[in-house]
């Protein structure tokens, strides 16, 4: 297994470990799936010492807990209490195209094949296909499906199809994944991190939707989409 891990570590980075990265008093990063974190987040773990001097700080945690809430972590971990939300939003028509794309891909890495889950969740997103998958009765629609990445994840608390304002509290700082990460950068206060990982393998988003599945997505996650003033 540990073989395979390394092997396949290029989308996951693993053994740079579980840590939540923050800067005590002033800010903790959380990391909403599929919008982006990995590059910053593995930067600041390859090099966590010269990160160290700049005030940033690493706390480990558990697999399942690197992407939970702010709401949940502060709560876990009295170092994230005094600390301000700082996340990435992104478009919610790309976010949705990259979890389709993202599943897809990882349910065949060797560090996945033969487990029971990539065995249903390859096949059936293929089969059914994107737009599908996204569609009221799809995978992405299935409560119990989305249910079930929690029940076989302990001190996971998300669900692939939540909306991005469920990770941010009231106070978080959110910076959109298309046109501000500068900013972003700027507000951690290190230079920005050009090298892109565990990116999905698609063409622009626009190309696989229709106006049913777009209107769909617009729908079901409108207040995402007015948060970030997201348009198609």
């Amino acid at each position: 297994m540990e073989e395979q891990i390394r092997d396949d570590g290029s989308y996951r980075k693993l053994k740079y470990g579980h840590r939540v990265i923050y800067k005590p008093n002033e800010w903790v990063f959380i990391h909403i799936p599929k919008n982006g974190g990995t590059s910053f987040a593995a930067e600041i773990k390859r090099n966590a010492f010269h990160y160290r001097q700049m005030g940033i700080h690493l706390l480990d945690i558990s697999f399942n807990e690197i992407h939970n809430q702010a709401s949940v972590l502060k709560e876990r971990y009295k170092e994230l209490r005094n600390c301000q939300t700082v996340a990435i939003g992104r478009n919610p028509w790309a976010r949705c195209l990259s979890l389709f794309t993202f599943n897809c891909e990882a349910a065949v890495r060797p560090v996945n094949m033969g487990q029971d889950w990539s065995k249903f969740i390859h096949p059936k997103l293929l089969k059914d296909g994107f737009k599908k998958s996204w569609m009221p009765g799809g995978h992405f629609r299935d409560h119990i499906a989305m249910q079930n990445g929690i029940t076989h994840n302990p001190k996971r608390t998300w669900r692939e199809n939540d909306p991005q304002l469920k990770w941010l509290d009231k106070d978080a700082k959110v910076f959109k994944l298309e046109t501000e990460m500068k900013e972003f950068y700027k507000f951690i206060g290190i230079p920005e991190v050009k090298t892109i990982m565990n990116k999905s393998k698609h063409y622009h988003y626009r190309l696989y939707y229709d106006d049913e599945l777009r209107r769909e997505i617009g729908s079901l996650y409108s207040n995402d989409i007015n948060k970030f003033n997201s348009t198609f």
